[in-house]
């Protein structure tokens, strides 16, 4: 496991300094780096969560970010945005998602990620009016009852990026965002104006996603264990 982990942290890094953006998909229930652990205060903050699911991604999430940009050799303390969103030393940015079991993790500045098994059984449309911009429900409730499922998921995954990127959280008034649901690559604008990209992970599993980089961001780059 450490050469694999070794590897992943050599094509993440080669990602960044290609000026790409790299996206680490796991199981949260991968054994972490073998060097690294959570900080005393990381610690204490993952036996407070309740479900065993979100404790694991939480402290993979850490261990893992802190791994691909020291490698074994530091633990620094993670620094806090004045959102609450945490940064690496030196303002490096990271941020993370899990959903089904899985973890997702992307590497840079001002960026943001969701993944989501979501909604199997079509009860989402309570939401429409709480989540969604008028001009996506305008393209939503017309579409077929797949087309809407698919089509909720691409707005709820582009919407959460897109705040996570941005460090504002779920709080803000999410019918005042529209992600342009018809467009492949939308640029929002805000500060800084971000690209949204979609996911298609793992078809068999319904997993998808959405990612949230500044504009001038290079491509997405998977690497993997």
């Amino acid at each position: 496991m450490r050469a694999r982990y070794s590897a992943l942290r050599r094509a993440a890094l080669e990602a960044l300094a290609a000026g790409a953006v790299p996206l680490v998909i796991l199981p949260i229930e991968t054994p972490p780096p073998v060097e690294q652990g959570l900080t005393n205060a990381e610690a204490a903050r993952a036996v407070r969560f309740h479900l065993t699911t979100d404790r694991l991604a939480f402290s993979l999430g850490r261990m893992l970010a802190r791994y691909l940009v020291f490698g074994d050799d530091r633990r620094p303390d993670m620094a806090i945005g004045p959102q609450g969103k945490p940064y690496l030393p030196d303002e490096i940015g990271f941020n993370l998602s899990h959903s089904g079991g899985y973890l997702a993790l992307i590497l840079g500045s001002t960026v943001g990620v969701d993944i989501e098994i979501g909604p199997r059984d079509g009860r989402f449309h309570d939401l429409l009016p709480l989540v969604t911009h008028p001009a996506e429900r305008a393209m939503l409730e017309p579409a077929p009852p797949e087309a809407q499922r698919a089509l909720f998921l691409r707005c709820w995954t582009r919407k959460e990026a897109a705040l996570k990127a941005w460090g504002i959280g779920l709080s803000d008034e999410l019918t005042a965002l529209d992600t342009q649901l018809a467009a492949s690559a939308p640029i929002l604008d805000g500060m800084p104006p971000l690209r949204l990209r979609d996911l298609s992970l793992m078809a068999e599993e319904g997993l998808v996603g959405a990612v949230a980089t500044p504009v001038t961001a290079g491509p997405i780059v998977r690497v993997a264990l």
